[in-house]
């Protein structure tokens, strides 16, 4: 989906964390834990930007900081 964005440049391809790769999905805990053991990385130095609450919740569950996008209509 980013690279047909045209996004994956602006994006280290190892960080993209994906739900089939780590096999969980969000807004399960594990899964932010995983991308950040996978960036090195304590959950408390990420921030996650989604734009569900429950995924946002998720993240800060994870304690991520959490921000939610708005959606464009």
């Amino acid at each position: 989906m980013l690279e047909r964005a045209g996004l994956l440049t602006f994006f280290e391809r190892t960080l993209v964390v994906t739900s089939a790769e780590a096999g969980i999905a969000k807004p399960d805990v594990k899964i932010y834990e995983f991308a950040a053991r996978r960036a090195g990385i304590a959950t408390g130095q990420c921030v996650y930007v989604g734009d569900e609450g429950d995924q946002v919740a998720g993240a800060q569950a994870a304690g991520m900081g959490g921000l939610l996008k708005p959606v464009p209509t």
